[in-house]
């Protein structure tokens, strides 16, 4: 059995090799990253992030703060709230190394590459490549997940967790074909809660392996949960008279929502009933559910930061409302599970309108049911976070497999979303629209972007105008070549300036907004390992803001049904 750290360094690979040129000269040079940076993506973020769900009377933002203050000098973890990136309800937590603050991520995070606890003989259970992944971000391993075993073992016994992998050099024989010799990968270590016999026999589905370490250090989701019931715990004795349960994702993820929602603060919201949003491709159900939480939290008037409400008048936020949209049957189930979960039958029956089909037939299908006000389909935010290749997913143990040209396919079909949802954005008044993916290419992200400013002129990208958001936009661009921030910034820039110049012509003078040159776009894209600060080391990931502005007498043709 090796390392992980072995492995990363000579057994990895990304992609398959066309794919892996094709990302080397569209994005890993243009940003200035040798062949070698790919083999970040063996390994998963030093980051894990958690935040609060459910629905009371005080923020989220305020009871992360308090677990915050009360977990900070617990268990081996830096835990922190992310306030500074406008994000006080996000908590970060990093594992305490000797060499942190040296130098880049993942030299901070180097440690044992073998639990001590373990000798080289114990057993092992083997486990598929899902399974494995999951174990590395801290994961319990399910009965499902594994495959087979080396060496016999008893139920409360130690085991490591270990997963074959094909090596990247695989020969090739004379016949042909391919030397299938696999690497027994050491993912992780923890405690059997079944005997060998009772994950053989395929009667159990639940937790086969309580993971208790992991080559990073990742906190496993036991630790999560003993850490976060004793500060409840200490909490409540302290005179809290609310707690939320945790949900893990990644901080990138919360973004894209947080820059959605933040948007409706600063423009100004023609309405004639309550706010409607959309998330186009709603499953599995973390960012809708975190989108609940923030409207809701706005509409309650509660302060992100001290969690009272805000009696000013001028601070009122209407009402609103959330389509859902999951095409397939079985994500939508769990769609609605998750959010039933987190806040309730009651809440979910009241704000959220799910729609089980694709959001290019949304429209369509409201229009034949007779659906009274054509409003209802029409949105004042839209999150637009569409299927994608993944290359920007960490950890990733076997080489992505799809071609170039499967790259561009998918890139033409979140295309075909983005038409769907600009069809769908309010006529009168000022709309938004979140464009985001967990990849890195180039054709899905910033390509996209130009095309969307080419092919719609009454959109613009939106401009970061708070401190907090002209942080964000630095995140992910540390040490890009060139001081660049995103690929293709020359085009997109111009592309913006042509569009905020006809916008200017028709609607700035009766708004009365001045979006200034020098306020960043709000353009992100997140490539990891890159930052000195671990709490920023997270998946590859890109969003977009888009601002929409027009009147109903003006909407283009061209974006008609």
């Amino acid at each position: 059995m090796i390392s992980f750290q072995a492995f990363a360094e000579s057994a990895y690979v990304y992609a398959a090799p066309a794919t892996q040129d094709y990302v080397q000269s569209t994005v890993f040079t243009p940003l200035g990253f040798g062949p070698s940076y790919s083999s970040i993506f063996a390994f998963p973020p030093c980051t894990t992030n958690l935040r609060l769900v459910g629905i009371g009377t005080r923020s989220l933002a305020t009871q992360a703060h308090a677990l915050a203050v009360y977990l900070q000098d617990g268990r081996g973890f830096s835990v922190k709230t992310l306030h500074e990136w406008g994000m006080p309800y996000c908590l970060s937590m990093v594992p305490k190394t000797e060499k942190e603050g040296e130098g880049k991520v993942m030299a901070a995070v180097t440690r044992n590459l073998f639990p001590g606890v373990l000798g080289v003989g114990s057993p092992v259970v083997v486990v598929n490549v899902g399974c494995a992944e999951a174990v590395l971000r801290g994961s319990d391993v399910f009965a499902p997940g594994v495959v087979s075993f080396v060496g016999s073992f008893v139920a409360g016994q130690e085991v490591f967790v270990g997963v074959y992998l094909q090596p990247a050099s695989a020969s090739t024989s004379a016949g042909g074909g391919t030397d299938r010799r696999t690497l027994l990968l050491c993912v992780g270590a923890g405690t059997a809660l079944m005997d060998r016999r009772e994950i053989i026999r395929g009667r159990q589905n639940g937790v086969a392996v309580r993971t208790n370490w992991t080559p990073m250090a990742q906190p496993s989701k036991s630790i999560l949960s003993s850490m976060l019931d004793a500060a409840v715990a200490t909490l409540l004795k302290a005179g809290a008279t609310e707690t939320s349960s945790f949900f893990l994702q990644n901080y990138s993820s919360m973004v894209a929502v947080d820059v959605l929602v933040q948007q409706f603060s600063s423009i100004d919201i023609q309405r004639e009933g309550p706010l409607a949003f959309l998330d186009a491709c709603a499953a599995p159900g973390g960012k809708a559910s975190l989108l609940l939480s923030l409207l809701h939290e706005k509409v309650q008037g509660l302060d992100s930061s001290l969690g009272k409400k805000d009696k000013s008048s001028d601070s009122v936020f209407p009402t609103f409302t959330l389509t859902c949209c999951e095409r397939s049957k079985a994500r939508y189930k769990r769609l609605l599970d998750l959010l039933e979960l987190h806040f309730g039958i009651s809440i979910v029956k009241r704000l959220v309108r799910p729609f089980c089909g694709d959001v290019n037939k949304l429209q369509k299908t409201q229009r034949d049911e007779d659906v009274d006000s054509m409003w209802e389909c029409e949105f004042h935010g839209i999150l637009l976070d569409p299927p994608c290749t993944g290359m920007g997913l960490r950890p990733k143990l076997n080489a992505h497999l799809i071609t170039p040209q499967g790259i561009r396919d998918s890139a033409d079909y979140q295309r075909k979303l983005f038409d769907s949802c600009v069809k769908m954005l309010r006529r009168t008044g000022t709309s938004v629209l979140v464009y985001s993916t967990c990849t890195i290419t180039l054709d899905e992200n910033e390509a996209n972007v130009l095309w969307a400013l080419n092919t719609y002129p009454f959109l613009r990208l939106a401009r970061a105008k708070t401190n907090d958001k002209k942080r964000l936009c630095l995140l992910g661009s540390t040490n890009f070549a060139n001081g660049r921030r995103f690929l293709l910034e020359e085009e997109i820039q111009k592309a913006q300036r042509r569009n905020e110049l006809l916008e200017s012509h028709t609607a700035s003078t009766e708004r009365g907004d001045t979006d200034e040159p020098e306020n960043p776009l709000m353009i992100l894209r997140f490539m990891p390992g890159l930052s000195t600060m671990p709490e920023e080391d997270g998946v590859g990931f890109f969003l977009a803001v888009f601002l929409c502005q027009y009147h109903a007498d003006e909407f283009p043709k061209h974006a008609e049904l």
